[in-house]
């Protein structure tokens, strides 16, 4: 896959940034639906990045299983009629990928990137809630 560019005919909506992050230390949000409504008693955390480098606290820095990170975005109103994919250029090692608490990707694979077709979920000039469970244990 490769990295996408923008250029005449491709636009691009950089998701970079300040998103919401929470720890899963007892496996529970599958069970308890945690992408189901926006994520509560988060940290901010900047992505792309790794949290096991951007949060002191041992607990979070050193834990091995899923991690939830969120943020919300803006389809542009000018990509009506447009083809929109979400590009992630990685998750370590597996990730759920849920779009207003519908799943709709899972990757397994670290370090590789993931596109996922989500034109027939979004419309221009709405806002949507993108919540990714990711799994790092080998």
């Amino acid at each position: 896959m490769l990295k996408v560019i923008e250029n005449e005919v491709r636009q691009v909506k950089n998701l970079d940034g300040i998103w919401k992050f929470k720890l899963d230390k007892n496996s529970e949000g599958f069970a308890q639906k945690w992408f189901e409504t926006p994520l509560k008693d988060t940290y901010d955390i900047a992505v792309p990045g790794s949290y096991n480098d951007q949060i002191e606290n041992e607990n979070i820095r050193d834990h091995i299983g899923d991690v939830w990170y969120e943020t919300t975005f803006r389809v542009p109103r000018d990509y009506e009629n447009e083809r929109i994919v979400l590009r992630f250029g990685s998750i370590t090692h597996r990730g759920t990928i849920f779009l207003d608490g519908c799943q709709v990707a899972f990757h397994q694979g670290g370090y590789t990137p993931i596109e996922v077709d989500i034109t027939d979920k979004v419309k221009a000039n709405e806002v949507y809630r993108l919540t990714v469970c990711v799994n790092n244990e080998l």
